[in-house]
């Protein structure tokens, strides 16, 4: 599941997405979103993405 996949690898996407952030030109990030934006986003869609699988799995243990 995608949401496995982001808990396995978090370090390494987060290494990667602070490196193109801080790239950017415009709009520069802060420390703190370099420090605690990126972390967060990954955990929150990873937490939604496992929701979004537990919600699925009982829809189709409901339709069998």
């Amino acid at each position: 599941m995608l949401h496995e996949f982001l808990k396995r690898n978090r370090s390494m996407l987060i290494a990667r997405a602070r490196a193109k952030v801080e790239m950017r030109r415009a709009p520069r990030p802060t420390d703190e979103e370099l420090t605690n934006g990126i972390p967060l986003f990954l955990d929150q869609l990873a937490e939604a993405l496992r929701l979004e699988t537990l919600g699925s799995d009982a829809m189709d243990a409901s339709a069998t």
